[in-house]
């Protein structure tokens, strides 16, 4: 099994983008909708990380519960995909969900069922693998 992140739209503030987890014959066995903040330059806390192919490790946060670590992040380190709502909430990791909308009325698209998904994802995937990054916003 391997993750891919495609990243779809950027609008200056946050990135969209479609995770899949694919299995060894490249079938699609889940999927959901990301939510990262826009790339500058992969600075910590500011930036989404650089596109590319990482490590991926099942992770446990004292402040996010369950989630996955990347490794081997060029310049960074603590990124993590995991729950969470608001492009606020990610200090450059990949947040999760399965819609989006404006939840809190700033203009900004929020993820939707965050927490489910994680859920989902987390029962499905439970051992490392790789994730690659593709941009697709430019």
């Amino acid at each position: 099994m391997y993750l891919q992140l495609i990243r779809i739209q950027d609008n200056g503030v946050q990135t969209k983008g479609i995770l899949q987890l694919r299995g060894t014959q490249g079938e699609l066995l889940f999927h959901c909708q990301t939510l990262e903040l826009t790339y500058k330059n992969n600075q910590r806390k500011i930036s989404c990380v650089k596109s590319g192919t990482y490590q991926v490790i099942p992770n446990l946060s004292f402040k996010h519960g369950r989630s996955f670590r990347l490794l081997n992040v060029i310049g960074r380190d603590n990124i993590l995909i995991h729950k969470g709502n608001f492009n606020t909430q990610t200090h450059g990791c990949i947040l999760i969900g399965n819609g989006w909308s404006d939840l809190n009325k700033d203009g900004q698209l929020d993820l939707l069922n965050s927490k489910i998904t994680m859920d989902t994802l987390l029962a499905i995937l439970k051992s490392a693998t790789t994730i690659k990054i593709i941009d697709e916003t430019l």
